[in-house]
């Protein structure tokens, strides 16, 4: 019964460790993005990476914002 209780109380600590996190995650990106000024924006914009890590970077960044 108490093992029970437990694994409830850290699966809900999980799950907000877990949202904290990709809050953190997003300001990180969007503060990194308004640094970067026009040329995040044109980054941002580009129609199609030309390279492999930039259309990996890319998925990964969609993922996060």
């Amino acid at each position: 019964e108490k093992l029970k209780v437990l694994k409830e109380d850290n699966s809900t600590k999980a799950k907000k460790l877990h949202e904290k996190l990709k809050e953190n995650a997003k300001d990180y990106w969007r503060n990194l993005l308004d640094r970067l000024g026009d040329l995040g924006d044109a980054v941002a914009k580009a129609d199609e990476p030309k390279t492999v890590l930039g259309k990996k970077l890319r998925v990964e960044c969609d993922k996060i914002l």
